[in-house]
């Protein structure tokens, strides 16, 4: 979101006409707006860093790191579905061949019928078996057929699918079958209960993964509507929303789910810009998009596009309260939790220019980490520039081109970027790197700290990838 862009593409005909005092008040309203709504670019839209699953090198301050930087972020957006990858996957064994496994799914069928529970285990295992072929086609087939044996005996939302949907969900994704993936996803989430009670630890990560893949659909396309935005933000709101007579959110829910809207917090300060039109002399400007006559679903649609502008410009205060209401909830004891809530709460200032209130929670952070002995994550989160959002909710799993950029950069002790060289492929570059020095100039970076305060890095080669769009 970037609100001088749409101040400045004002047509003039928008103030022509209007005596000098309108002219005035509107300028006035429209300079206090765009303050109040500044936010950076996203880092990952654009471009991410090369091998974004290990850890950057460490960066000298004033000095040339070892090596290329690359990113590692606790929580990280980017690691998707990792409830999938954490549970793991049956494997066949090596020596099954697929004669034995068909004689093996032969011999339930004729001892137990066409719909025999005994199904299950052998069509499962023949679906693997395909999947390590490289049979997509033919492993999904068999995963669908064990599913419908497995409804047929235990019922629509049973326990024993949850392991083969699981394995169908890692397929679509490394099919490339993503609309598939999106369908499968809704039923993955009624499975694991859509976010209902009883709580414990499995279903609060389908929770928190299926908001995850709802804004990365979101961010793919698949979803990519104003009501799509808004529904996800306002289903993350209703998990955190509790009636008088529901039992509490277990802490670690409650976490999970505020930093999870913080996310959708990001995606929707980026993507809303608010339309400014002027209406007329009572009414200096409107946002509204209703056209005279327009019918139930314009009208709807409008609705939805006033309420994200309306989130959108309490986005900053938003995601503040949502923080810092977690942070006054968490007991004194739990100091890595504490200094990661005040951390996040840096970053989100950050991101939205307002440096000074970010380097105060950065600071009250450090402080914390340092009282409670843990100099190892003060090191971790704050001993090399990291690019913002951290979480990586703006990278999308496979859409990297192929193409590197091998960047030197200083990043100064607010955050911001001085790109001192740019090389595409070990060449010198002129659209795409033009591009990519813009999207760093706006990018803001949480800084690197030494002894409590706020320093510049001078950062010798960082490698990025770029991300197609």
């Amino acid at each position: 979101m970037n609100m001088s862009r749409t101040i400045t593409s004002l047509p003039d005909f928008h103030l022509r006409g209007m005596g000098y005092h309108a002219r005035l008040l509107l300028l006035l309203v429209l300079w206090v707006y765009a303050g109040s709504s500044n936010a950076s670019s996203a880092y990952g839209r654009w471009f991410v860093l090369e091998t974004a699953n290990s850890d950057r090198a460490p960066v000298q301050l004033g000095a040339a790191p070892p090596g290329a930087g690359v990113a590692s972020h606790p929580g990280s957006e980017v690691e998707g579905d990792e409830l999938i990858a954490a549970s793991g996957e049956a494997e066949v064994s090596d020596a099954a061949s697929l004669s034995q496994l068909e004689q093996q799914l032969d011999d339930a069928r004729v001892q137990g019928g066409a719909y025999s529970q005994a199904l299950a285990e052998p069509l499962g295992d023949l679906a693997r078996y395909y999947r390590s072929q490289g049979d997509f086609a033919a492993a999904l087939s068999l995963y669908g057929q064990a599913l419908h044996n497995l409804r047929v005996n235990e019922g629509l939302y049973s326990e024993g699918q949850v392991p083969l949907v699981r394995e169908m969900l890692s397929l679509y994704r490394d099919a490339g079958e993503y609309e598939s993936l999106d369908d499968r996803y809704d039923y993955f989430f009624r499975l694991y209960g859509s976010g209902q009670p009883p709580y414990d630890d499995l279903r609060l990560r389908a929770v928190t993964e299926y908001l995850r893949w709802q804004r990365e659909a979101y961010l793919r396309g698949l979803r990519s509507s104003d009501r799509d935005l808004l529904t996800l933000f306002e289903r993350n709101s209703r998990l955190l929303r509790r009636n008088d007579d529901a039992p509490p959110l277990p802490p670690e829910w409650e976490q999970a789910l505020v930093l999870s809207q913080i996310q959708n917090l990001y995606v929707l300060a980026q993507a809303v810009e608010p339309l400014v039109v002027y209406g007329n002399a009572s009414n200096v400007f409107s946002n509204s998009r209703r056209l005279p006559g327009a019918g139930p679903d314009e009208q709807q649609q409008d609705f939805t596009r006033t309420r994200l502008e309306n989130i959108d410009r309490t986005v900053l205060a938003r995601g503040r309260r949502l923080m810092e209401d977690l942070l006054a909830k968490t007991p004194p004891d739990r100091v890595k939790q504490r200094a990661l809530l005040l951390r996040e709460l840096g970053d989100w200032y950050q991101w939205h220019e307002s440096s000074e209130r970010a380097m105060d929670y950065y600071q009250q952070s450090i402080a914390l980490l340092q009282g409670a002995q843990r100099s190892d994550l003060v090191e971790q989160w704050w001993g090399q520039p990291v690019e913002l959002p951290d979480s990586n909710v703006f990278v999308v799993p496979g859409q990297s081109s192929g193409d590197s950029l091998q960047v030197g950069m200083t990043v100064s002790a607010s955050g911001r970027v001085t790109v001192d060289s740019l090389a595409f492929n070990g060449a010198p570059t002129d659209n795409i790197g033009s591009r990519l020095r813009r999207e760093l100039d706006s990018t803001r970076f949480r800084p690197a700290f030494v002894n409590g305060e706020p320093v510049a890095a001078r950062i010798a080669r960082r490698d990025y990838r770029v991300q197609q769009r």
